[in-house]
């Protein structure tokens, strides 16, 4: 009988508890977001800086210069991991929280079935809230292939004009992510030039070493592991590069089709 009297509380109490679950898993996320953000913007500087370097730089430039700019690459080298460390914690953060807001779900269900949808209405409202700002926090991430637009046998001047325009916009802002991508290939490019340049010194060093090696080694290790990290960026932007370009090929056909409708129609009037 007591427990029975005391089964509403105890049901409240859980729910509540469920529920700041789901809102410290939130908070966490927003945290760990926003971190990754800052390191991300910060990347972003130091990269655009490296890659104005790399365009000084002519090919076969000399070691005195690939050791200065993997110099300042090294900083480049160093946020990159702590951003890609960040990026598995956010991603920790977000499975925790999907984790904590399924859970409160089913419970939210299983007391609806219990005493009604109206009961719980406020609190499935609120966790509808919380998954729909997390989801709007991930934001717009990698390249998002153009918009398709396809012209229809009824589009008269003024839909076929809007067309036009809509073609355009996404070929500038296709055209300005190959620019980015251009960019980022020299810049990968010339790090691993650096980068190799350094392995050079370091087999170098070893082999004229009386005593320990172990630091050179170390020092070897380190190189080897951040060519191979380079050498995957490059084959990513390579990837992508190939991507943006058939992209800005399908707009310019478009586009030119569209150009070629419009201008049937208006000698039709």
């Amino acid at each position: 009988m007591l427990l029975r009297r005391a089964l509403p509380a105890i049901l409240a109490a859980m729910a509540s508890v469920a529920s700041a679950s789901t809102e410290d898993r939130e908070q966490e996320l927003v945290r760990a977001t926003a971190q990754r953000d800052e390191l991300a913007a910060r990347r972003t500087q130091l990269a655009d800086s490296a890659r104005i370097a790399a365009d000084r730089l002519a090919a076969g430039a000399p070691a005195q210069q690939l050791r200065a700019f993997d110099r300042m690459a090294r900083g480049l080298d160093d946020v990159e991991r702590r951003l890609a460390e960040q990026e598995r914690r956010r991603a920790r953060a977000r499975a925790a929280f999907d984790a904590a807001a399924d859970g409160e779900e089913r419970r939210l269900q299983e007391r609806a079935r219990r005493e009604g949808a109206a009961a719980v209405a406020a609190e499935m409202a609120a966790l509808a809230a919380a998954r729909r700002r997390v989801a709007q926090s991930e934001g717009e991430r990698g390249f998002r292939p153009p918009l398709e637009v396809a012209l229809d046998q009824l589009d008269g001047p003024a839909e076929v004009e809007a067309k036009i325009a809509i073609l355009e916009s996404e070929e500038q802002r296709v055209r300005r992510r190959s620019e980015e991508l251009a960019g980022e290939a020299t810049l990968v490019a010339t790090r691993i030039a650096a980068r190799r340049e350094w392995a050079r010194e370091l087999g170098l060093a070893r082999r004229e070493a009386a005593g320990a090696v172990d630091l050179l080694d170390r020092g070897a290790d380190d190189v080897r592991a951040s060519l191979e990290a380079l050498a995957a960026q490059g084959a990513a932007i390579a990837r992508e590069r190939a991507e943006v370009a058939g992209a800005l090929e399908r707009l310019a056909s478009g586009r030119a089709q569209a150009e070629k409708r419009l201008a049937e129609l208006r000698k039709g009037r």
